[in-house]
């Protein structure tokens, strides 16, 4: 078996599988010329063979991993791809992302913080979760749901008040 030269340095051998002087078992055994020069040749023959064996193992495994690796970016992509869609969908997009993107680097500037700090996002994002549920409408909700239970408490006790402070 011979590999084409054009496939050598894809494979990373120097040499082709079987070289020229090699010889099967079949001629070895054809020739009756069981010599030792013969022998040892066969010997040799092996021996590179099995140098090229592992070579090529190794560098399945090597491509077998960069495999595995591009995989995963292409699975990060398609998330990211499909977060974006998401946030398009919700209104977010590329001008939206960028003003954001501008706000925390601002954030970053006032605070003396490098560009690639990534401390400005997180000062953004505990901003954005202290004021949750301010941003969500619930202290208002919370504020109306106060006043009204104290105006339910006091409405018995309007007249008695009305007369007492006007």
């Amino acid at each position: 078996m011979r590999i084409h030269k054009n496939l050598a340095p894809y494979l990373a051998l120097d040499t082709l599988i079987c070289p020229p002087n090699c010889f099967t078992l079949a001629e070895y055994s054809s020739t009756g010329k069981g010599t030792s020069s013969a022998h040892e040749q066969l010997k040799s023959s092996v021996h590179r063979l099995q140098v090229q064996e592992s070579i090529l193992q190794r560098n399945a495994r090597e491509l077998e991993e960069k495999v595995k690796i591009r995989e995963q970016i292409i699975e990060s992509k398609s998330q990211m791809q499909w977060v974006m869609v998401k946030l398009e969908a919700m209104g977010f997009g590329l001008k939206q992302l960028t003003w954001i993107y501008n706000v925390v680097k601002e954030i970053a500037e006032a605070n003396g913080f490098s560009e690639t700090d990534d401390y400005a996002v997180k000062m953004f994002l505990d901003q954005v979760e202290r004021n949750y549920d301010t941003l969500l409408g619930f202290e208002k909700r919370s504020i109306d749901r106060d006043l009204q239970s104290l105006y339910t408490a006091l409405k018995p006790i309007e007249p008695q008040l009305q007369k007492r402070f006007l």
